[in-house]
């Protein structure tokens, strides 16, 4: 049985902490959130284990790479994709994708997502309902898929489903379809 160990506390002063933790699938390492603009690489063999890469912008989302384990994506609220690499702990490349997308409001307002597989990252854009495809091997977008439908706030999408024809208040919308979970 592994034994725990307790790390040392690191502040920086203003109340982040290690939050949402993803695991490296071929190296041994947890990406998570660190306050609203860092990133936290934990690496468990290591006796200084917390190396925090610092953002340009707040952060919105982050993943791993599954087929090259020395990187992870981290979208930032500037429309950028900035990709991670995990060895030198500190971010190499960035690509602009989107608009700047804001995370001020509710935790439910649809905001871009990520998801990596094989040889492509893609990256939702519910406000202009789409999918941008990132070549992960080179780096650059390789296309947008155009998606039926526009994004909902969590609240809304469960009132059309209740059947509620009027929305909660005047910035929702009335009427939408082809609303699912990648937030559109």
């Amino acid at each position: 049985m592994a034994a725990v160990r307790r790390r040392p506390r690191r502040h920086r002063g203003d109340g982040a902490k290690v939050s949402t933790l993803l695991g490296g699938k071929a190296l041994q390492y947890f990406l998570g959130s660190f306050g609203p603009s860092a990133v936290v690489l934990i690496d468990p063999e290591d006796e200084e284990a917390l190396h925090l890469i610092e953002l340009p912008t707040l952060q919105v989302d982050f993943a791993v790479d599954p087929v090259r384990p020395k990187f992870a994506y981290v979208f930032t609220e500037d429309g950028k994709l900035n990709r991670v690499n995990v060895l030198a702990g500190k971010t190499d490349r960035s690509l602009a994708l989107t608009e700047p997308c804001s995370m001020d409001g509710h935790w439910s307002l649809p905001r871009p997502r990520i998801a990596v597989a094989g040889d492509e990252i893609m990256v939702t854009d519910p406000l202009k309902s789409m999918i941008h495809v990132v070549d992960a091997e080179n780096f650059e977008a390789k296309r947008a898929i155009a998606v039926d439908g526009h994004a909902l706030q969590h609240r809304c999408r469960r009132r059309l489903r209740r059947g509620a024809r009027e929305p909660l208040n005047e910035q929702e919308p009335r009427f939408a379809r082809g609303s699912h979970s990648a937030g559109f």
